[in-house]
């Protein structure tokens, strides 16, 4: 069996080959069907989002979304879901910014 890897990953990805992509969807259409939960408004330039003339869209799936409204009751007193996207947010950003290291 020849195996395959990714530069940057170890996982093998054996011999099957992936589909051609046969869909596109803009980012407008996936926020309209409910797949991409639009947060723009949260991101700010400490976060890496802004900067000047550049404003970029940022978004969170449905997924991480629900994670971000499951506060447990005993923390409602010191956690929103706000507070929690900026956390995600700030922490993405960092990532980004890193990653251009």
């Amino acid at each position: 069996m020849k195996t395959l890897q990714h530069p940057q990953s170890k996982e093998a990805i054996g011999d099957q080959r992936l589909p051609p992509v046969e869909s596109t969807y803009s980012f407008e259409e996936l926020v309209d069907n409910g797949a991409l939960i639009k947060v723009t408004s949260w991101a700010t330039r400490q976060m890496g989002f802004t900067g000047g003339a550049l404003r970029v869209d940022v978004a969170v799936t449905v997924r991480l979304w629900r994670v971000l409204h499951k506060i447990p009751p005993e923390l409602t007193f010191f956690q929103t879901v706000r507070g929690r996207g900026h956390d995600v947010l700030w922490l993405a950003g960092w990532a980004l910014r890193r990653a251009r290291r």
